[in-house]
């Protein structure tokens, strides 16, 4: 039995990545192209106080709240599931199980 404690996964999805899985999955050019212009000009500036930082770009992590966000994790955490969870006993395959809640 493993377990995968995958509570920050929303702030770790790679974008890179993320465009590959749905790339791989067929997924529609239409969808595909809003994507990758959604995150790709994903910037953030950090407020300390009264100053402000530097314009920083963000190259992980899913917008939360944002409507294909719950997809998006889902999509990043099944290829990992699905490359690393299969176990043989005999010549019996135990499929693997998992639990995302992706409700937050």
């Amino acid at each position: 039995m493993a377990s995968l404690d995958a509570s920050k996964a929303f702030d770790r999805v790679n974008h890179f990545k993320l465009y590959t899985s749905l790339i791989k999955r067929n997924a529609p050019t239409a969808i595909l192209n809003v994507v990758i212009n959604w995150y790709s000009k994903m910037n953030v500036i950090v407020r300390w106080n009264n100053s402000l930082s530097a314009m920083l770009r963000v190259i992980s992590g899913v917008r939360q709240g944002g409507v294909l966000s719950p997809y998006a994790d889902v999509l990043f955490i099944n290829n990992i599931v699905t490359k690393n969870v299969e176990c043989h006993i005999g010549h019996t395959c135990m499929a693997g199980m998992m639990y995302d809640d992706v409700c937050r």
